[in-house]
């Protein structure tokens, strides 16, 4: 009786070092999810960008007027300028998860296509917008004051999105001397998708400035097109 006892004793004993050990990672995870994150509820973000568009390897020659011999259409290279653009979200915080809808655009111009400088007065155009569905963490809320309305705060984040989206360019070499039955610009459509890393600096529970870095790539002529940017906006939490 007292060796079954004794087990019955141990066993229980176990089992309680064995709770405590389990209890105190899903006490962290939940103190964690619980701890301070800033405002909650619907948000509106308004943000602008800048950086680069990697260069698109293309068509350049590929379409004639009916009945016209049709010229080939090697891939070319497109070499576009740094572009800027802008940028909408309509979300919900729900504490360290965001989720939310952006519409977003890209302008920028071609500089040279396979090297060769463009045609002066003509159209150099490059335009590029995204539609994205996005998933966002905030990773923790780092609070620095918090007096009455004022509530300063800087909360890292990280998130990822897809979508839709498509642009469209146009350039002439100047070295082109065929006639007016080419089409020299390129349009397409597809699937967009995009990364972020950034920094939200909270001035109070409802208004921040966001900055951080956006990775945008989407389809043109069945063609990536990759965008990395930087960003800087406003954002207002209801």
């Amino acid at each position: 009786m007292k060796v079954l006892t004794g087990l019955l004793l141990g066993t229980v004993i176990s089992i309680a070092f064995t709770a405590d050990a389990f209890a105190d990672p899903l006490a962290l995870a939940k103190k964690y999810w619980n701890s301070n994150d800033g405002g909650t509820g619907f948000y509106l973000g308004l943000s602008g960008n800048v950086g680069t568009v990697k260069d698109i390897q293309t068509g350049y020659l590929d379409k004639t007027v009916p009945e016209q011999v049709q010229f080939p259409s090697p891939d070319s290279i497109w070499n576009l300028a740094d572009a800027a653009g802008a940028k909408v979200q309509l979300g919900q915080d729900w504490g360290k998860i965001r989720t939310d809808f952006r519409l977003g655009a890209l302008k920028s111009s071609v500089e040279d296509i396979d090297g060769n400088v463009l045609q002066s007065g003509t159209s150099n155009q490059a335009v590029f917008a995204y539609s994205t569905l996005n998933l966002s963490w905030d990773i923790f809320n780092l609070e620095l004051i918090d007096y009455g309305l004022i509530d300063v705060a800087l909360t890292p984040y990280v998130g990822v999105g897809a979508g839709y989206g498509g642009g469209w360019m146009t350039g002439k070499k100047d070295q082109d001397t065929n006639g007016q039955a080419v089409t020299r610009d390129r349009g397409g459509h597809g699937v967009a998708y995009t990364g972020e890393a950034g920094l939200m600096f909270s001035l109070t529970d409802f208004i921040g400035l966001t900055a951080g870095y956006n990775f945008i790539g989407l389809q043109i002529s069945g063609e990536e097109v990759h965008s990395h940017t930087t960003e800087f906006g406003l954002r207002f939490t209801f």
